[in-house]
């Protein structure tokens, strides 16, 4: 290792312009998604859009904090025999809550 101090290059703090770039193109394709998604969604099997839906929870809603190992409760299990079906107009709601984050 070099015993010479670093004299060029980007300052502690200075964000990186491909970085940003990248973001704003992604973010930018992702809207674009977004306006087709109550399409796409209503061409997929129930047990398709129940996947797309459990994916796109975490972006909506925040994880709960975890407890203290001696406070938790024991694992919950839950059975579904038979998936309801979705709403219909779930997948148009859950690209309206996306939008505003995305844009960010």
């Amino acid at each position: 290792m070099s015993s010479r101090l670093k004299t060029g290059g980007r300052k502690a703090g200075t964000p990186n312009k491909t970085t940003a770039e990248v973001r704003e193109m992604l973010s930018a394709v992702v809207c674009a998604e977004l306006d087709s998604l109550q399409d796409t969604l209503s061409t997929m099997s129930p047990a398709e859009r129940l996947n797309i839906v459990i994916r796109l929870i975490p972006y909506v809603l925040p994880k709960p904090l975890q407890k203290f190992e001696s406070e938790q409760e024991p694992a919950l299990q839950i059975q579904i025999k038979r998936a309801a079906p979705l709403e219909t107009n779930l997948p148009g709601r859950l690209a309206e809550m996306l939008k505003p984050r995305l844009k960010q």
